[in-house]
């Protein structure tokens, strides 16, 4: 299943020519040559797997604009966190893989509260 003698496009999702940058490129590869690593070695456990997206913003509020843009994209509802967290997650392709994207509390800050509890 690895690169070596094999074209690789058996059990590759096709897709044809992908244009994004190149960080995004470089994670890309990173989840193909992880795949190829778990079809390659099945005398080993099946791992599982979290993907955490930490949105970087100025203020919490705008990390947390971005969790609810995942949300809506993974299809699911995003939600406060034990701790204070504001998080959306959704699994993908069975049971050990979990993609999450978490806004956490920003200490400092122009919107920076006691986490919220969604009371009034």
């Amino acid at each position: 299943m690895t690169d070596e003698g094999q074209g690789g496009t058996e059990w590759v999702p096709r897709f044809g020519m992908l244009e994004v940058q190149a960080e995004r490129a470089e994670l890309i590869r990173g989840l193909f040559e992880l795949a190829a690593f778990v079809a390659d070695h099945p005398e080993l456990s099946l791992p599982f797997v979290s993907a955490v997206g930490l949105p970087i913003g100025e203020s919490f509020s705008e990390e947390m604009r971005e969790v609810e843009a995942a949300a809506l994209a993974l299809g699911v509802s995003a939600a406060f966190q034990p701790g204070g967290g504001y998080s959306a997650a959704r699994r993908v392709g069975g049971p050990r893989v979990e993609l999450r994207f978490t806004a956490r509390p920003i200490p400092t800050g122009e919107d920076y509260a006691a986490p919220v509890t969604g009371e009034a």
